[in-house]
Order: structure tokens, then sequence, then C-alpha cells
């Protein structure tokens, strides 16, 4: 069934293109109006997810070395939508570098989206162009300080900053493996964030093996969204030398 909403999705994006391209035809004037033209291999249009957004780019050059007068751009969710997505038109003459850009926001988080692209120049048949992309949070980097001790391990990890405030801060952790090498984790710490007040907090672990390598993985959590995390922090408790 996915596949199927999926097919259907990318036919609504072309079909919503061509009577532009149509259009396009009609006022170039050209006789190569019997076909669309499929984009080539270098002339394609990517995506670069984001938190509730999708970046689209492709080359402002075609592979003819025709600069076309304008791009449209529309998106439609993969899983389909009733009404028609209202087109984005871009126009050359305000893109100065040699890479166009746009990015659709307030999009859904784990959303798969469809966005096509027609290029046009006046004379000359429009390009097509089409990417699926899934908008998501890219986990920041948790900054994590280490001390060992004794038998212990102390964790210390700054808050994690921005417009998404974490609920919870995640720490797994193993020094075990089975027997395919796989990690044996030892049960999760899971700190509340009301308790993370300042910028900085620390949690320790004790009875530890000395000697033994104690792995650490940190991440902070927004219900089902991970907002930041690091993994494989390593560390080993040794023993206070003696006096």
């Amino acid at each position: 069934m996915k596949i199927l909403r999926y097919t259907n999705s990318l036919l609504l994006v072309i079909l919503l293109l061509l009577p532009m391209a149509a259009q396009a035809f009609a006022e170039s004037g050209t006789d190569n109006v019997n076909t669309q033209e499929s984009v080539a291999a270098k002339w394609k249009v990517t995506l670069t997810p984001g938190d509730s957004q999708l970046t689209v780019s492709f080359p402002k050059t075609l592979d003819s070395g025709i600069v076309p007068d304008t791009f449209t751009l529309r998106i439609v969710a993969a899983e389909g939508q009733p009404e028609a997505p209202i087109p984005v038109i871009l126009s050359t003459d305000t893109i100065q570098s040699d890479i166009v850009t746009y990015t659709f926001t307030k999009l859904t988080n784990k959303q798969q989206y469809i966005i096509g692209v027609i290029a046009t120049k006046e004379g000359e048949r429009p390009h097509i162009g089409t990417a699926v992309g899934t908008p998501v949070i890219i986990p920041v980097a948790i900054a994590i300080k280490t001390v060992v001790g004794d038998g212990s391990v102390k964790l210390t990890f700054g808050k994690l900053k921005g417009p998404k405030v974490p609920t919870v801060y995640k720490i797994q952790w193993w020094y075990k493996t089975d027997k395919k090498g796989k990690p044996v984790y030892e049960k999760t710490v899971t700190i509340n964030s009301q308790k993370v007040t300042g910028p900085e907090f620390g949690y320790t672990f004790t009875k530890l093996s000395n000697g033994a390598v104690y792995h650490f993985d940190i991440t902070a959590e927004m219900g089902a969204d991970v907002l930041g995390q690091t993994k494989d922090i390593k560390a080993t408790p040794k023993a206070s030398p003696k006096k």
C-alpha cells in the first residue's frame, strides 16, 4: 500500500507540473512539444533534510549549457494530499550562485515528501526533475567530560540548548560483550531534564572494576525525537596510587 501511495504522489507531482510545461511549450513557439524531456544524470535534484524542513538544490545550468529563465517547485507528501500545493517560482535573474537552493519549512518530521522541479527557457523544452526526502531532526553532539577514580567514572555533560528542549537524558553503558562480540548493555540511566538546572550536570558510576574499559552512550531526547547524542565514550577506572 505504501508503494502505491508513493507512486500516486509521484504522479501527482508530475501531473501538477505538466500544465506549466505545456504552457511553456505554447509560449516558446518551438516545434519540440511532443514529449517531455527527462533530466540528465548531471542535472539532478537533491534534498538535504533538517528539522521540519527540506532543502532542495540543483544546478542552475542544464547539461546542454542552457540557463533556464525560471524554476518552478512543488512539494507533496508521499502519503498524498488532496489539495494542489502552491508552486514556488524562482527567477534565475535573482540567483547568483551556480547551485539553486530553496528550503521548504514547517513540514512534518519523519513524513516522506516528493519535490518536483520544472526548468523552463523560452524556445526550449522544459526539464523536469523529482526527488524524495524525509525531514528529520539531526542530533547535535553532546560535549562530555570524564573523570576516572577508584572504581568509578564521573560523566559531566552540558545542558542542551536550542528551540527544542529535551525531556530526558539517557546514558547507555556496557563493558562486556556476548559470544558474537556485541555489547551487553547494563541498566540504562535516565535523568529527568528538570534535574539539569545548571549549564552542566554530572553523574557518577560507582562499584566499577578497575582496569576494565567502560563504554558510554548519551542521548538527549524529547519524546521519540533524539535531539542530541554522543556515542562510545571510553573510560577506565583505576585505583588511587598508594602513598
